[in-house]
């Protein structure tokens, strides 16, 4: 089971890496175009609820597997993505139309750098 575990959580990592290059792209489209925030913004939920499956697959891994000291920054980095995630989601309803776009590019950006030193602070390959 474990095992399962383990390689899903591996799998979905490229799952959660395309949809932010997906929902990244959906947010520079919607920049120079007005008529294209709703797609922007339904490309970061679904970009959101990869993450939450993803940490969500990650802490049952820590319940499973053997615990070592370099996961502790994994662990921290993820939940802060998670949880920036949804702040934003929560947040981007208050924000007027014309900034929602380049608050939706610069969060999956910054998020994406998160992901990227969580996956190294573990020692593993991005791609």
């Amino acid at each position: 089971m474990a095992s399962f575990l383990f390689n899903a959580h591996l799998g979905v990592r490229y799952i959660v890496l395309t949809l932010a290059v997906v929902a990244l792209v959906a947010a520079l489209i919607a920049m120079s175009k007005s008529n294209a925030l709703p797609a922007a913004r339904t490309a970061f939920r679904v970009y959101t609820i990869a993450i939450d499956l993803q940490v969500l697959l990650g802490l049952i891994l820590v319940f499973t597997r053997p615990f070592f000291p370099a996961l502790s920054g994994h662990i921290v980095m993820m939940l802060a993505v998670a949880v920036w995630l949804h702040i934003v989601n929560a947040r981007m309803r208050k924000r007027p139309d014309d900034t929602r776009p380049l608050t939706l590019a610069i969060t999956v950006a910054g998020s994406l750098v998160l992901i990227i030193g969580g996956i190294l602070s573990i020692g593993r390959a991005v791609v």
